[in-house]
């Protein structure tokens, strides 16, 4: 893969790809979540000693289960993504 290919990708130009990997500009943990998703490989992937078995907390907080939830939540349309955030809202207000 080019650097070329993930920043279309990830929707950046290839400067600003560049500026990820020489360390010039920070990720954003949504943006490394993208980037995780786009070459199929977990966050903690990114990290010294990360595990590819998502059995740990992963970026800032975010679960596996959470990340695999941002993952699909992002995949789907609209529509979808506002039932889901009532079920959601619903959901918490029952505990």
């Amino acid at each position: 893969m080019t650097l070329e290919e993930l920043a279309e990708g990830l929707d950046v130009s290839y400067q600003q790809v560049q500026r990820y990997e020489s360390g010039k500009n920070v990720l954003s943990v949504d943006k490394l979540q993208l980037i995780a998703e786009f070459l199929d490989v977990p966050v903690d992937y990114f990290f010294k000693g990360g595990s590819e078995s998502g059995s740990r907390k992963s970026v800032k907080g975010l679960s596996p289960e959470e990340a695999r939830f941002l993952k699909l939540f992002r995949k789907m349309d609209g529509k979808y993504r506002a039932c889901i955030r009532q079920v959601m809202n619903l959901a918490a207000k029952k505990k």
